[in-house]
């Protein structure tokens, strides 16, 4: 897995790693959707066909990005609305 340069410090993975452990050490849900998704930004191939631009980040997603994001936000927020749910 090749390392991209994060938003300001590290990689997006040594980002995605510090924002879940803040998440868990608040109680907080977190979907790490850089490891869940299929998009592999590091993968020149897929970022050219999910991402807008063509930088090394590929941060921003094309339609077809938004739409493998959604298959993966919208089971995850079902279920966490399940949850939220069961505690009334």
């Amino acid at each position: 897995m090749r390392d991209i340069p994060g938003p300001s410090y590290g990689t997006l993975w040594q980002y995605a790693d510090a924002s879940k452990n803040v998440c868990e050490y608040y109680a907080i849900p977190v979907l790490d959707i850089l490891r869940m998704s299929q998009l592999r930004p590091y993968n020149l191939t897929n970022g050219a066909a999910f991402f807008r631009d063509a930088s090394p980040t590929f941060l921003h997603p094309n339609a077809a990005g938004h739409a493998m994001l959604g298959v993966n936000i919208e089971p995850w927020l079902l279920a966490l609305r399940g949850k939220f749910h069961a505690l009334r």
